[in-house]
């Protein structure tokens, strides 16, 4: 079960939808695409809508930051209904895989053997959407970094390999793709979080449908 099917299954003042998206768009033209179909989704649903609370699995925490960003600046009514978001390994700093494969890829486009060469453009040859994970963007480069939504809680759900949580493997490689801190957001500057909660022993796929994890939501939206 879905964690937007639990939560509509614990209270029926709630309607879970889920959304489907092309990851290898840039996550600025997703997250303007998702703002738009909110704004719509708010003007065509029945009845009055009393609360929005936005849920995102690894990119998917991105792009619900870029499509805030969006609404915002663009006064969209469904920014007044939007009380909650909530980050599921969303890697807000960039994730450690994404940064490796950017790495790898500008040390071998340098080299001076043809077929290294030809290598590192192979692994350069990654989506803009997944690109735009090495550093966490959700908006265009070069036009800043935008805060968090005031007004609205912002939730963030944190894995770690390792059950135990000192272990050294969970500093070196988080939930398997993002690194605690960066599922935290610690390098953005003036976040305020609602809450926090970290998982020893849930991967970065696990994270997404994991009982601990349900019950945690539970507790804070409900």
């Amino acid at each position: 079960m879905s964690y937007g099917s639990l939560l509509t299954s614990a209270s029926r003042e709630i309607t879970s939808l889920t959304l489907r998206y092309n990851t290898g768009r840039p996550i600025y033209r997703n997250g303007e695409a998702l703002a738009a179909l909110l704004e719509e989704l708010v003007s065509a649903w029945p009845v009055p809508l009393e609360r929005i609370v936005l849920m995102g699995h690894s990119m998917g925490g991105l792009l619900i930051r870029s499509a805030c960003h969006y609404g915002q600046a663009q006064n969209h009514r469904w920014m007044e209904r939007l009380t909650d978001c909530v980050y599921l390994g969303s890697p807000h700093d960039g994730s450690w895989l994404a940064k490796g494969a950017k790495a790898t890829a500008d040390l071998l486009n340098r080299a001076p053997r043809d077929y290294l060469r030809v290598a590192g453009e192979v692994i350069d040859l990654r989506s803009e959407g997944i690109r735009n994970l090495s550093r966490g963007d959700v908006v265009p480069e070069g036009q800043g970094e935008p805060p968090l939504v005031p007004g609205v809680r912002h939730f963030v759900v944190c894995g770690l390999l390792a059950r135990s949580r000192t272990h050294p493997v969970n500093a070196l490689f988080g939930d398997a793709l993002v690194h605690e801190a960066s599922a935290r957001g610690e390098e953005r500057t003036g976040w305020k979080l609602a809450g926090m909660a970290s998982f020893p022993g849930v991967d970065h796929i696990r994270l997404a449908h994991h009982p601990d994890v349900a019950r945690q939501l539970v507790e804070w939206l409900l």
